[in-house]
């Protein structure tokens, strides 16, 4: 999401010490020919995570632009050859594409991208978008849905064999009540249920209220099929993720102390069996 207010704001502060204009422009609204302003922000472009193929011919990546309808950022996955040439669209459209991963023999790229179908989020928000891993052969162009989930994943990664595919995302936990509430009678119109906040962390800047969640990690057959979660309490396990050689544990990193929630940069190297 562009906080275009935000940006707003940080240009009140900056063009001054960067642009030098009449004032009489500025306060009519006009800006001057080279001079930055706020919706330049929405044609504004640039890469992310860029991923070099395995036989060092192409390079994928994350072309990532600002939506001024929508005030969001869009990212679609391009393709490049190695010196340059080639230069293509290879997931383009509405929905949000991400983490491109080549398979480790080069004949696929899995990627993340945004599904319609989330659940609604906390007070009465808006359902956001679930996300769902996708695997496209490289000789083919062929793409197939491998997996869809309810929230957001992360952290995509293939293992050594190309036979599993890995990821991060969290899990829903639930908050006991500080009380038993009494039974509302039959026809009664009560107000909605205190909410019960006991985690460090429990809202983010442009986000509100978030759901209590723990991150965890989770694999599936890179030919589709049911994720499984090799994960488990109520600590965050956390990428990148990192397969051994022969493709039998996944590393990760995770502060699993009695003072975890207030550790936030602490964190120790875990390895869990797939």
């Amino acid at each position: 999401m562009v906080n275009t207010r935000l940006v707003a704001f940080i240009l009140s502060l900056a063009l001054p010490t960067l642009v030098q204009g009449p004032v009489a422009a500025e306060e009519a609204g006009e800006a001057k020919p080279g001079q930055f302003t706020a919706e330049d922000i929405f044609r504004l472009e640039y890469a992310n995570d860029p991923r070099v193929s395995p036989n060092g011919n192409s390079i994928v990546y994350e072309r990532r632009s600002n939506d001024i309808m929508k005030d969001r950022t869009r990212s679609n996955l391009w393709i490049v050859n190695s010196d340059g040439g080639g230069h293509r669209p290879l997931v383009s459209g509405a929905a949000q594409a991400s983490s491109p991963r080549w398979s480790p023999g080069g004949d696929r790229i899995a990627y993340i991208q945004s599904v319609p179908g989330g659940t609604g989020a906390p007070g009465g928000q808006p359902a956001k978008p679930g996300s769902g891993i996708f695997v496209r052969w490289m000789d083919t162009g062929q793409t197939a849905e491998i997996a869809v989930v309810r929230d957001r994943m992360s952290s995509l990664s293939w293992s050594p064999d190309g036979r599993w595919l890995a990821f991060q995302m969290d899990v829903i936990s639930k908050s006991e009540p500080l009380a038993k509430l009494r039974k509302k009678p039959d026809g009664a119109e009560w107000s909605e249920p205190v909410k019960v906040i006991d985690s460090v962390i429990y809202r983010f800047d442009g986000r509100g209220f978030v759901e209590p969640a723990y991150t965890h990690i989770f694999i599936v057959p890179a030919d589709g099929g049911s994720p499984r979660q090799l994960t488990a309490g109520n600590f965050n396990h956390q990428g990148p993720l990192s397969w051994t050689p022969d493709g039998k544990q996944i590393l990760f990193t995770s502060n699993q102390g009695k003072d975890w929630e207030y550790q936030r940069v602490e964190r120790d190297i875990y390895a869990v069996s797939i």
